[in-house]
Parts: C-alpha cells; structure tokens; sequence
C-alpha cells in the first residue's frame, strides 16, 4: 500500500472512532501527535509491521500526516486543507524540528514517478521553503538534505505526557511479564537444545533484568 493510501486509512479510521489496528500516540502540541500504528491486532505468531508518523490535526478531527520511510519523508493533508500553510508550519515548527532532536541530517527523495509535474513542483516547493537543501535533480526527482547543526535557531520539543491509569499500568506490567516468558522460553531452547553462545547470554541478561524492572512502573506516571 503507498504512503498516500496508508495515511488516507489511519485518518478515515481515526475520525471515525473506528481503529483496526493499534494506534499509541504522544502529543507534541495541540495540533500534532507523534504515532506509532500497527495494521492489525499484535497476537502470538504474527508479524506485524509498524510504522511512524506525525498526525496533524484540527480540533479533534485528524487532517493530515507527515510518514517516515525509505525515501524520507512523505506529506500528506486532505484536500480541504492544502494551499493554506498547515503543512509547512507544522513541519518547521514542530515536526522537524522533533526529527532533529534524534538524528542531525535528514534527506528525503521526492519522485516524479506517477504523479504530474505539478504535483512534483507543489512538493519540491514545500521541502526547500521549511528548510531542506536540494542536492541534486534529474529526470527522476530530486534528493534533498536539511543539516541541522547548521541552523541559526533550533528548537526545542518536549511533548505533552499523559498520565497512565493505574489499571492500565497493571495491565502493561503484565505485558512485559507475558512478553519476559516467552523471551525466556526461547533463551532456554537455545541454551539447552545448542549450547551457551554469546547471543543466548545477552538475552539472558534481557530476561533477568526485565525479571526484576517489571513490576516497577513509576507510580508517578498514574492519574491522580
């Protein structure tokens, strides 16, 4: 599925109420969340997919996402809320500036293939206004790099925490404890079935660190 067509579902999905997947966000500002989405349910034996991405909004209604992926970053916003600067403030004030705090060089390809030159341009446009460098073009597209330790002001994005019920706590301690059994299943068949690796030690260190950190969530973190 394109990046296009993903965003279109999680915001269809999103508006409605109407989750297929998992869905775990954390508000930047008012107006963004960064998201990480599941397609479907995690259950034992599946692979499942996640992908990253930065969901904008407007009040309570989702209307638009910045994803991360191969080429970079791709820009998506619904019709009725194009041309009108959304995207591009979001991105400088909010979205990369986030993505700066974790890696200092960002690059992404903007493609020409299968969309129309105007589309191409609209896109090139908005990279190089919120800061991205273009690197190089061709018949194909262009690559683009913002270098943030080159920026005259950076800022700074915290986020907003939310506060865990203590239910939902319990019900992550549990999680850990579930995930911790199998890790350790697995650990054990290595170690008992094809002899002590180092491979089979770390994880063994993962299993017994997990063993004692489990039931230790901050208390802080529950809704008062």
């Amino acid at each position: 599925m394109s990046p296009e067509k993903l965003i279109r579902k999680w915001i269809d999905e999103l508006n409605r109420g109407d989750i297929k997947g998992l869905f775990i966000a954390r508000k930047l500002d008012k107006n963004v969340e960064l998201a990480r989405m599941w397609d479907t349910p995690i259950t034992e034996g599946a692979l499942n997919m996640a992908w990253r991405a930065y969901f904008v909004k407007e009040g309570e209604s989702y209307i638009g996402a910045v994803m991360e992926h191969e080429n970079g970053l791709y820009v998506y916003m619904m019709p009725a809320y194009r041309k009108k600067g959304i995207a591009s403030g979001v991105l400088k004030n909010i979205i990369l500036p986030h993505l700066l705090q974790q890696q200092p060089l960002l690059r992404t390809y903007i493609t020409k293939t299968g969309g129309s030159e105007q589309r191409y341009q609209t896109a090139k446009k908005l990279a190089q206004s919120v800061g991205f460098n273009l690197l190089q073009e061709d018949a194909s597209g262009c690559r683009l790099m913002m270098d943030g330790s080159s920026l005259k002001e950076r800022i700074y994005v915290k986020g907003i925490n939310t506060p865990l019920t203590e239910e939902r706590t319990k019900f992550l301690q549990s999680r850990i404890a579930y995930a911790n059994s199998l890790l350790r299943t697995v650990q054990t068949e290595l170690e008992y079935k094809c002899g002590n690796s180092l491979f089979s030690e770390e994880l063994g260190s993962i299993v017994h660190a997990l063993d004692k950190q489990h039931m230790k969530l901050p208390t802080a973190w529950f809704e008062k």
